[in-house]
C-alpha cells in the first residue's frame, strides 16, 4: 500500500464500514477503517467512519463501491434457511456482555477509585 491514503467515503456505521472493506479486499484493494472516535467503533452506530485507500486505488475503489451487489435467488433462500439464527444472536448478545464487562466495567471501577482517592487526598489536607 502506497504512503498516501485517501478518503474515498464515510459512512455513519462501523458495520457498513466494514461491509465496504470486505467488498474492496476481495477485489484485491487493501484499505483502513478509520473512526471519527472510539464510541464509533465500541458501539457500532455513532460518528463516521473513514474508508481509506491507496491513491492509486481510489478510483477503482469508488467504481467497486458504487456498483450495487446482486445476491442471487439461491444464496437468498440460504439466508433465510439459516437455523442457528437464534443461536447467533445469542452469541452477539454475548459478545456485547463481554465487550462491556471487558471495557466499560474496569473504566467505571478505575473512575470511581480516582474519585474516591481525590477525595480522600482532598480530606486529609483540611
Amino acid at each position: 500500500m502506497s504512503e498516501k491514503l485517501v478518503t474515498i467515503e464515510h459512512r455513519p456505521r462501523t458495520g457498513e464500514a466494514e461491509i465496504c472493506r470486505l467488498r474492496l479486499e476481495a477485489e484485491g484493494i487493501r484499505c483502513v477503517l478509520e473512526a471519527a472516535d472510539a464510541f464509533t467503533w465500541l458501539w457500532g452506530n455513532v460518528g463516521r467512519v473513514k474508508i481509506k485507500v491507496a491513491e492509486e486505488d481510489a478510483e477503482r475503489a469508488r467504481e467497486i463501491l458504487a456498483t450495487p451487489v446482486e445476491i442471487s435467488d439461491e444464496d437468498w433462500q440460504a439466508g433465510e434457511d439459516s437455523e442457528n439464527d437464534e443461536e447467533e444472536a445469542r452469541s452477539g448478545l454475548t459478545a456485547a456482555l463481554v465487550l462491556f464487562l471487558r471495557i466499560a466495567l474496569p473504566a467505571a471501577i478505575v473512575f470511581i477509585l480516582v474519585f474516591l482517592l481525590l477525595n480522600l487526598a482532598g480530606a486529609l489536607r483540611r
